[in-house]
């Protein structure tokens, strides 16, 4: 398997996941506002390393944290996954060794790779979806099995 065909499955298994995740917060009486924060981030990151890809996003001074809606995460969900199912359609292996220049919130300016920006994106948002479902265990609610073999196991005829 190529690394574009590969990461394609990665994006398919992240949109899996965080459709999961966001389920699981509605399906809570009283959805935990530490779950909500940390999917709220997860999402935002993913828009913005996005935005990175696109326009050489200079992030300086930019939140990672803010408030949004259960409503709002599912709209950024859904807007980010077509977005980078997208770009990533348009690119090749060769592609894939293309830099981006960005600036983080701290204004620091760096240099990276594609594929390696496109893999932090899909770990970083794992290790959060991990915080969303510590959260809402933590506050009696049932999390979603978001594990990758899950996401494989339902695709198996």
């Amino acid at each position: 398997m190529q690394t574009i065909e590969a990461l394609h499955d990665l994006l398919n298994y992240n949109e899996w996941a965080n459709r999961r995740t966001i389920a699981a917060l509605k399906a809570s009486a009283n959805p935990s506002a530490k779950a909500l924060r940390a999917l709220t981030h997860l999402l935002i990151s993913e828009k913005t390393w996005l935005l990175r890809f696109q326009t050489e996003q200079d992030s300086t001074g930019f939140t990672f944290w803010p408030d949004a809606s259960l409503q709002q995460c599912e709209a950024l969900a859904d807007e980010t996954a077509q977005s980078y199912k997208a770009f990533v359609s348009c690119l090749t292996e060769e592609g894939l060794d293309a830099i981006a220049t960005y600036k983080n919130s701290k204004g620091v300016e760096y240099q990276t790779a594609y594929r390696d920006m496109l893999m932090h994106v899909l770990i970083h948002s794992a290790y959060h979806r991990g915080q969303v479902a510590m959260a809402i265990r933590a506050e009696g609610g049932e999390p979603a099995n978001t594990d990758y073999i899950g996401f494989v196991r339902e695709r198996q005829p």
